[in-house]
């Protein structure tokens, strides 16, 4: 069987998708809660940090991911590393040919995207996938071109999670690369939805999933991706029997309500008929399967189900990468 290495494998929705299209998998976490609860799905996975890791332990996985963490990139986190992509994008060049990175006292969140370079200078699987936030995708195309240059087929693109048959919007910056066969980002199988146009589809291609199709039918009608209070009004509230949900992110500050108690041109959502969605609701949306076990308080929860990588994306980019 081959063998998939996850790095920064989170509590292992890369890992499902692995499996899902024939992978043994392994993954690697630092932070011991998630890697617990990716064992206890059934998926091996060292606690371990990835900076520690010798590449030769692994010169034998045919499949290579990582998704290190995005906080230095993301909307809701730092801006820093906005501010250096350049810089960034040539140290990748500089590591992966084996020379030290070169940019001085840098962060150790930021530093961690260089980290698949480190390894990949000293082994060659037979492909390889990378995803993060869209705003890291100047950072895959400068690992994509020293990918080419080395004789890997390569493509980078931003993909959308609902045109997978996730039941969500999210979009992220994704790489692929196969050192034997010419690569191309997986063929949507799904519509890609428009919040501006919600009830236009691609007709060529199946509906988009809804959120009611992975959280059930309720007495909420529909779905914001924002909290209750005074300064709380959800922009382009979303139809639950309609729609994806848009991204689901760590916080899960996300609201089911009903239409009716929400007025057009209110302000808030009412306390009264709107509630936070559940953990395992937030999971079902990312397209987890139904039982999937969680370690941790409810905060560690919300925060591994919300920097997951959704399962049906992460075998959509495997599978475009084998023959």
């Amino acid at each position: 069987m081959r063998k998939a290495l996850d790095l920064f494998a989170g509590c292992g929705g890369a890992s499902l998708g692995f499996g899902a299209a024939g992978y043994d998998v392994l993954g690697v976490e630092y932070w011991g809660v998630a890697a617990k609860s990716h064992r206890l799905n059934g998926v091996p996975c060292l606690t371990a940090d990835v900076r520690g890791l010798d590449p030769m332990d692994f010169d034998r996985f045919a499949h290579f991911h990582a998704s290190p963490p995005c906080t230095t990139f993301s909307a809701a986190g730092r801006q820093d590393g906005r501010l250096h992509i350049d810089d960034l994008c040539e140290a990748v060049v500089r590591v992966m040919r084996g020379q030290p990175h070169g940019l001085g006292d840098i962060d150790n969140t930021t530093a961690l995207m260089l980290e698949p370079a480190r390894l990949l200078h000293q082994i060659t699987p037979a492909t390889i996938s990378f995803e993060q936030v869209p705003a890291a995708l100047p950072i895959w195309e400068a690992y994509a071109k020293e990918l080419r240059f080395w004789g890997y087929s390569v493509w980078t693109a931003n993909l959308s999670a609902e045109c997978y048959g996730v039941p969500q919007s999210r979009n992220r910056a994704w790489l692929g690369a196969s050192h034997f066969n010419d690569v191309h980002p997986p063929a949507p199988t799904h519509s890609k939805f428009n919040p501006r146009h919600p009830t236009e589809s691609q007709h060529w291609l199946k509906p988009w999933a809804t959120m009611s199709e992975a959280i059930g039918e309720s007495e909420y009608t529909h779905y914001a991706p924002t909290g209750i209070g005074a300064k709380s009004n959800p922009a382009r509230p979303r139809s639950v029997d309609q729609c994806p949900a848009p991204t689901v992110s760590g916080q899960m500050n996300h609201y089911l309500y009903v239409a009716a108690d929400f007025p057009p041109g209110a302000q808030k959502i009412p306390e009264g008929r709107a509630r936070r969605i559940t953990v395992d609701e937030g999971a079902a949306l990312q397209g987890f399967p139904k039982g999937f076990q969680l370690e941790g308080g409810l905060g560690q929860r919300r925060q591994m189900i919300g920097n997951s990588v959704p399962p049906a994306v992460a075998k959509a980019v495997v599978e475009s990468l084998t023959p």
